[in-house]
């Protein structure tokens, strides 16, 4: 086997460390610290993924009900020579990146001029040898998972590759996001469960959704929720941000941070307005996800971004 030459400082291998080793004065670290230091992370991480799930509740309770989608403003359609498997942006820079999974690509766009192309299979540190997910992170940077290589790769955004981040405590990672807090969902298919990781991604802090899944194809984090779509039995399971079941849903759902049900049917991606049905795309839709504000939806070789305005309150 070819062994892959990682630059020196690169990689963040998240392997356990031996249980004693020397602290700068030279003293060994009894066993039972680390682990009681490590318990005490976890248990912060997990106050801190709740107090998150509160302050999501309390800022909805103040808003008197929860605003209904008024219509959605397109802001760019880009016409694609590849089949987008998976869209992530950068609303620090204005930045798609567009993954070719076929090819193990990943395409970097401006408005809708491509800029570079990354990736491809192979073994230098930039390819991937199954590139399965794509997002950003919290400060807009492209975070790329390779299922096979068990790695997040981080690239900046020209696409020049900046860290690679080891996950050793997962079988096979295949889906990803990051949540508000910082911490990172991993769908991991061989242990059929979602990992919360800490985030350096150094440790698992908790798990859940075990026996749920079957093919699940999307995962997206939100203000409060986490909704992963399973494409074998066409239903979508909705998360609170801690790993709590809220909904078992029929059909291809995202979910707002205002707790608006979008669903993709026949081709159109539809809300509930009032007493009627929105549909919220102008061409026909094979995929689609809901990020923050934002909307974005994709077929017959374009994906495009739109806004999501709300209905304002009466009392507005």
């Amino acid at each position: 086997m070819t062994k892959t030459k990682i630059p020196e400082g690169m990689v963040n291998n998240c392997r356990l460390k031996p249980a004693c080793q020397p602290t700068e004065v030279g003293v060994p670290v009894p066993l039972v610290t680390i682990l009681s230091i490590v318990k005490k992370l976890s248990s912060l991480m997990m106050i801190a993924l709740f107090l998150s799930h509160l302050a999501s509740c309390a800022y909805l309770a103040s808003q008197g009900h929860n605003p209904k989608v008024d219509e959605v403003a397109v802001i760019i359609t880009i016409e694609l020579p590849f089949n987008a498997g998976k869209t992530a942006w950068s609303s620090y820079d204005n930045t798609f990146y567009f993954a070719d999974f076929s090819a193990n690509e990943i395409n970097i766009y401006r408005g809708d001029k491509r800029v570079n192309r990354i990736g491809g299979l192979g073994f230098s540190s930039d390819n991937f040898n199954k590139l399965s997910d794509i997002t950003v992170s919290e400060t807009g940077k492209l975070l790329a998972l390779d299922a096979l290589l068990k790695q997040i790769k981080q690239f900046d955004e020209k696409g020049k590759l900046v860290n690679i981040h080891q996950l050793d405590f997962t079988q096979q990672p295949v889906l990803f996001d990051v949540g508000r807090t910082g911490v990172i969902y991993i769908y991991d298919a061989a242990l059929d469960e979602i990992l919360i990781i800490d985030e350096n991604l150094e440790e698992v802090i908790h798990r859940f959704g075990k026996f749920y899944f079957n093919e699940p194809v999307l995962l997206v984090s939100n203000r409060n929720s986490l909704t992963v779509y399973d494409q074998a039995v066409d239903k979508t399971f909705v998360f609170s941000n801690f790993g709590e079941l809220k909904a078992e849903l029929t059909g291809f759902r995202q979910i707002d941070r205002f707790d608006n049900r979008y669903q993709l049917t026949a081709g159109n991606v539809t809300v509930n307005q009032e007493d009627q049905l929105l549909i919220l795309n102008d061409y026909r839709v094979n995929s689609f996800m809901v990020k923050g504000n934002y909307l974005f939806y994709q077929g017959d070789g374009r994906v495009t971004l739109a806004r999501i305005l709300y209905q304002q309150r009466k009392d507005d």
